[in-house]
This record gives structure tokens, C-alpha cells and sequence, in this order.
């Protein structure tokens, strides 16, 4: 039996792992790109990102089930890069209120 807030939790949960995989993702590229973060254009499914090699699946939305996108809605995420491209934050959004906070680069480091 689901109770009301059950498909919530699963799909909140759902989001922070596609989230943490287009993260693994913008650090693949990075490292390929001389360590420098992508602009937010180019963490897509059609981005740079999302098109390098060794990529053959880009995560979904587990509320659309359309390609995750940077976007600020539920099961989406919002990318930011600093102004020199060498750190990030990128944050999973929760249909429960709230979101998931990731870093990288030397901006992870403060």
C-alpha cells in the first residue's frame, strides 16, 4: 500500500540520483576540458556534455520522464558555473520542497 507522500519520496530520490550522475558527468568533462567547468548550455542531453564519449545514456526526470534538464522544477536541476569555469554548484530540485546541493572544482574546496 502507497501512502500519499510515498511516490514523492521515490521520485525525490530518484532526482538526487540523476542528479549525481550528470555530475559524474560535468567531471568527465572537465576532465577532458583542462579541468575548466562547461557553461549551463552545454549540461544537456544535446550539450557537450551530454554528447562526449563514453555516453550512451542521459538521466530522466522522474516526474516527465523527458531528459533531466536544467531546469527549476521537480526532478529537475539548476547548474551554475563560476565566472573562471573552475567550480560549480548544481542543485536537484524535490517536489517535497527543498533541494540537494552539489559542488566541485575549487569551488568545493571554501
Amino acid at each position: 500500500m502507497l501512502y500519499p507522500l510515498q511516490p514523492q519520496k521515490q521520485n525525490d530520490h530518484r532526482t538526487r540520483e540523476q542528479v549525481e550522475l550528470v555530475q559524474q558527468y560535468i567531471e568527465k568533462w572537465s576532465r577532458s576540458h583542462g579541468n575548466k567547468y562547461p557553461d549551463p548550455a552545454q549540461v544537456d542531453t544535446k550539450g557537450s556534455v551530454g554528447q562526449q564519449d563514453g555516453i550512451f545514456f542521459w538521466p530522466h526526470n522522474p516526474w516527465t520522464h523527458h531528459p533531466i534538464a536544467n531546469l527549476p522544477t521537480w526532478g529537475s536541476f539548476t547548474y551554475k558555473v563560476n565566472s573562471d569555469h573552475t567550480g560549480y554548484t548544481i542543485n536537484a530540485h524535490f517536489s517535497r520542497k527543498g533541494a540537494f546541493k552539489l559542488s566541485g572544482g575549487t569551488l568545493a574546496k571554501h
